[in-house]
């Protein structure tokens, strides 16, 4: 059950970079492995907190349902930082493909104050 939920994810991870017209990419790649770490962590929270209420002598019906009620936050708010923490690499990926963003030739990419202020 636990990792049922990669493949899930991946295909949410697939729909979305197809979504925006983003290739898979070195990022996208790191996205990835973090999404499936996050995935298996919510389902680890999930059924460890499942198995805890049927080790208590609930029945696995109410085990489960006690446990979706319960753990939606905390799962919610571990996938909700994650993400978060993804957004200056997907939005920065896009400010790189713009055409107003422009790349000194390789003898003058020097990083100055200058620089930056001229691609704002």
């Amino acid at each position: 059950l636990i990792f049922l939920a990669i493949p899930i994810a991946a295909s949410g991870g697939i729909f979305a970079l197809a979504l925006r017209g983003m290739p898979f990419s070195i990022s996208a790649g790191v996205g990835f492995i973090a999404l499936f770490g996050v995935a298996v962590l919510n389902g680890l929270v999930w059924v460890s907190a499942a198995e805890h209420l049927r080790q208590a002598g609930e029945t696995a019906k109410a085990a489960a349902e006690e446990t979706a009620l319960n753990r939606l936050r905390p799962v919610l708010m571990t996938a909700l930082v994650a993400s978060l923490g993804f957004l200056p690499m997907a939005y920065f990926y896009f400010v790189a493909k713009s055409p107003y963003f422009t790349m000194p030739p390789k003898s003058e990419r020097v990083i100055t104050i200058e620089a930056l202020e001229a691609n704002l």
